[in-house]
């Protein structure tokens, strides 16, 4: 099943590269403004995000430390 599924997919690909309907596109001067204009954009949203994901880990972490602290405690208690 997998290989059908594997030939599915390389024929699905392998017609698209022959389509005569694909297009070609070329950026003017004009385009390739925008485009340094919006990679800059993306650039800094790129690292803002990567900011917020590494802010969110670690308050994960310390979640996890906190609640393994407590189940550590809960344990010694019990064993009292």
């Amino acid at each position: 099943m997998k290989k059908c599924g594997f030939f599915l997919l390389f024929a699905t690909v392998l017609m698209a590269c022959n389509d005569s309907a694909s297009v070609s596109i070329h950026i003017d001067s004009t385009g390739k403004k925008f485009e340094d204009k919006a990679e800059k954009v993306w650039d800094t949203a790129k690292e803002g995000l990567k900011n917020l994901k590494n802010r969110v880990d670690n308050k994960l972490d310390k979640l996890d430390s906190t609640l393994e602290a407590r189940k550590d405690s809960f344990k010694k208690k019990r064993v009292l």
